[in-house]
This record gives structure tokens, sequence and C-alpha cells, in this order.
């Protein structure tokens, strides 16, 4: 979304670790790991809204991944 754009590029996240992730339907992350010009940016994570519950082993190991 434009709002989380435009705070990226409001913030200095030079020093930062990003970890996008998101829940939704039917959208997904696309490009936005591309889109953040500023900090590290691990890789992502899409949990759809129809696995959210299946997909806890998902998070948690992404969540250790990304540590």
């Amino acid at each position: 979304p434009m709002i989380l754009y435009t705070f990226f590029d409001d913030y200095n996240l030079s020093n930062r670790t990003i970890a996008p992730f998101c829940t939704s339907g039917e959208s997904r992350l696309l490009d936005t790991e591309k889109q953040l010009s500023s900090g590290t940016v691990v890789k992502g994570l899409h949990v759809s809204k129809s696995a959210l519950k299946e997909d806890s082993n998902d998070v948690k190991e992404w969540v250790n991944e990304i540590k």
C-alpha cells in the first residue's frame, strides 16, 4: 500500500532490518521487497486468510529463519 511506501520514504531505516509480512485474502507481497530502498530487507512472508490456522508452522519457521 502507498501509505507504507510513504513511511519508508520518510524514515531513515538504513540501520534496520525490515521483515515484510502480510495476511490477506488475495493480495501478496508482490514487489514490496524490491520497493524498499533503505535498510536490510529479509525474505518476506504472505499468509492467506484461508490458511491462517494451517500456516502457523510456516510463520514459526519464517521467524526462526530471519532471526
